[in-house]
């Protein structure tokens, strides 16, 4: 089994610096064959990665469909939840924070 699962998924990522570059080009790969792995409503799930103003990386993904949906039909609350217990071990990551609109 992992044999197979070696020869079909690449290995994981040691940054998030990497997981963005791999990211943006299986997207870009994907995107002129027409079959993107990670999609939502037939849209890349995946945005871009982000260095902020401390050099730290960042991955972002969003739903335009979902978020577009939320906007036009009137979304009145933000819920964010960030957590430190529970975070990928590889890359490393420190934080994880997911927003929701409703």
């Amino acid at each position: 089994m992992r044999q197979a699962r070696r020869q079909h998924v690449p290995p994981l990522p040691s940054t998030l610096r990497e997981l963005g570059e791999y990211l943006d080009c299986f997207c870009l790969v994907n995107i002129m064959n027409m079959a993107n792995r990670y999609q939502c409503s037939n849209q890349p799930f995946y945005q871009e990665w982000i260095v902020d103003s401390d050099g730290k990386f960042n991955v972002m993904f969003a739903c335009h469909d979902l978020i577009n949906s939320v906007v036009h039909e009137g979304g009145t609350e933000l819920h964010a939840d960030g957590t430190f217990k529970v975070v990928p071990s590889n890359p490393h990551c420190r934080q994880l924070f997911i927003i929701h609109i409703f």
